[in-house]
């Protein structure tokens, strides 16, 4: 996909957010997409150079060096750079998964995302409260390890108290493919039930752990995440309200 640096939402049309870009979320139902176009693994900063995610928008943990929501971490397990697989060496890289597809990837280690986690805060803009996010985005493995990892999702309203969702959950094969490449796992989810106010933020995880198996572990990434913000539908506010109204005039 083509970055922009655009941070609108269109009524008709998608946007992509930039690698650059800290993410809000100004209109409610169409999906906004970050891609990695442009991110060379060249680490995080609250003031990004060209290659560098926004660390007002990213943090991370369970690495020796850990990029904290506006923190800079440009050298070591946040910044090793650009690869296209196959690398022993633990942290943070934008792994090209194949025609110059920038990632946002994981080389797990006995002390790099086992446990972690890459997360990303959103804000509600929209001017209004946002009761649903519909959030989906692509999960690649690149299965050249005797072990298998997990890579889950979970989500939060405070950055403390996480929410699994277990059909998101995915855990690389522990047998290591014979001729590895990278393959695209694909997943989606509606999250009812929410209530976040206009201006207020919410926070998404992408959680890793050693599953099974011994020896060094296979790299992950990810990429195409989408997101939709949705508010109640005002048919249904004023059914209720006309409702209510019937029920008063049949009481006269």
């Amino acid at each position: 996909m083509k970055a922009t640096n655009t941070l609108s939402i269109g009524l008709l049309a998608a946007s992509v957010f930039s690698v650059q870009a800290s993410l809000v979320i100004p209109t409610v139902g169409v999906a906004s997409t970050i891609d990695f176009t442009g991110f060379d693994g060249s680490g995080f900063t609250p003031t990004p150079g060209a290659g560098q995610l926004d660390s007002d928008t990213w943090s991370t943990s369970g690495f020796d060096t850990n990029v904290s929501f506006g923190g800079t971490g440009t050298t070591d397990d946040p910044a090793r750079g650009s690869s296209t697989g196959g690398v022993g060496t633990g942290g943070i890289y934008s792994f090209d998964v194949g025609s110059g597809n920038a990632t946002l990837g994981v080389q797990p280690g006995g002390s790099d995302f086992t446990p972690g986690y890459l997360a990303l805060r959103v804000n509600n803009d929209t001017g209004s409260l946002v009761t649903q996010l519909n959030i989906s985005y692509t999960i690649y493995v690149y299965n050249d390890q005797g072990r298998g990892n997990s890579f889950n999702f979970s989500h939060s309203d405070d950055d403390s108290t996480y929410t699994g969702i277990g059909a998101l959950d995915y855990t690389s094969a522990e047998t290591a493919a014979g001729s590895p490449a990278w393959v695209a796992v694909n997943r989606s989810t509606s999250i009812t039930g929410l209530s976040i106010a206009d201006g207020a933020n919410y926070y998404f995880r992408w959680n890793g752990e050693d599953v099974s198996g011994s020896g060094s572990r296979d790299q992950f990434a990810l990429d195409d995440i989408s997101i939709t913000a949705q508010i109640p539908e005002p048919a249904i506010a004023l059914l209720g309200g006309l409702g209510i109204l019937g029920i008063l005039r049949r009481r006269r």
